[in-house]
């Protein structure tokens, strides 16, 4: 069994003397590695380190500050958040009203909210944890299975060791990544559901197509979806996929723009018009009429592989679908000639 670690706080000096008479059996660090200082305005727009104001990358039409579809640092600030009191649109009910103790804050001479007007307060200098945050334990990975572990036959069990020797456990940096439009850090990518609210054609990597989402959350039942009015729009850069309104869609926020990760299909029937005669082997410009396209998106070229259709000087309607990245027909009426 290694040697036992004892954790204690103290001062500099105090510390010091106990950390020599073992040295190394001994951890310790400075406060400044565990807190920083910051400032947060009631305004949200402070000196840095401190809380800045967030931002609106995007189309979005979401609930929280500026239309965000995910909470920001607005109603997230756990001195002044927006809100949380309904019509408490800086945070001034929550401050007067919390239970904290003792703060730096400004204006103010002293330390105590007791002996503050906080109606007044306008912002506060704290302290929060300095990140990249160490974590140091047991738990689960990200395949649900035991950690630290040992082999079990083809399953893992957990290490027993963990429970006395630290030398087990897994220990690095809590990995969060910061959200600039947000202006939060996050664990992970925004993942929404939702239907769509208009149609997209195909897009490209370079050339993305677009359609619409309306949100759907979680309502006061395990069956129910309900709807807050939230919109975003998502881009579509697959050449191989189509939207088309009252699809249900799951999207997620990735390198600041909603991108589908399900939704619609690859091969889906589009009806649209063209013009004239259409030869065995030629391609034609079809315009789509249903679904209603997207702006820009309603004329493509088709190919036709089978016997000639349409009729001179008219206008004929046809089904067309998409494979890979051209147009084919599918069916197209055929007008007699007088």
């Amino acid at each position: 069994m290694p040697a036992r670690i004892d954790t204690a706080m103290s001062e500099a000096e105090d510390a010091t003397a106990a950390i020599f008479r073992n040295l190394e059996n001994s951890a310790g660090c400075s406060m400044e590695q565990i807190f920083s200082p910051l400032s947060i305005n009631k305004s949200g727009d402070s000196n840095q380190p401190g809380f800045r104001p967030n931002v609106s990358l995007g189309n979005d039409q979401g609930l929280f500050s500026q239309a965000s579809v995910g909470p920001t640092i607005r109603e997230l600030n756990p001195y002044f958040p927006v809100n949380i009191i309904q019509g408490d649109s800086d945070g001034s009910q929550f401050f007067q009203n919390c239970d904290y103790n003792a703060v730096v804050m400004f204006p103010a001479t002293d330390l105590s909210r007791e002996k503050t007007e906080l109606a007044s307060v306008q912002g506060v200098r704290t302290k929060g944890l300095r990140t990249p945050i160490i974590l140091s334990g047991w738990g689960f990975d990200l395949c649900d299975t035991p950690v630290p572990y040992r082999p079990q036959g083809e399953k893992r069990v957990f290490d027993t060791n963990l429970v006395n020797d630290r030398r087990y456990w897994k220990t690095g940096p809590l990995h969060v990544m910061w959200d600039e439009e947000r202006q939060v850090w996050s664990g992970g990518p925004q993942i929404v559901v939702g239907t769509a609210t208009s149609s997209s054609g195909a897009g490209s990597i370079s050339q993305p197509s677009e359609f619409t989402v309306g949100l759907k959350r979680a309502g006061n039942s395990p069956e129910t979806l309900t709807e807050y009015g939230e919109t975003i729009v998502c881009k579509n850069r697959d050449s191989g996929l189509t939207i088309n309104v009252g699809q249900w869609v799951v999207a997620a926020r990735i390198n600041y723009e909603w991108i589908a990760i399900q939704a619609g299909g690859g091969a889906s029937i589009l009806i649209g018009t063209f013009t004239g005669v259409w030869g065995k082997g030629s391609s034609a410009s079809v315009t789509q009429t249903k679904p209603e396209p997207s702006p820009g998106t309603n004329t493509v070229s088709v190919i036709n592989l089978f016997a000639a259709v349409g009729s001179a000087n008219s206008t004929s309607n046809c089904a067309y679908t998409k494979i890979e990245s051209d147009y084919y027909l599918i069916a197209a009426e055929c007008v007699e000639e007088d």
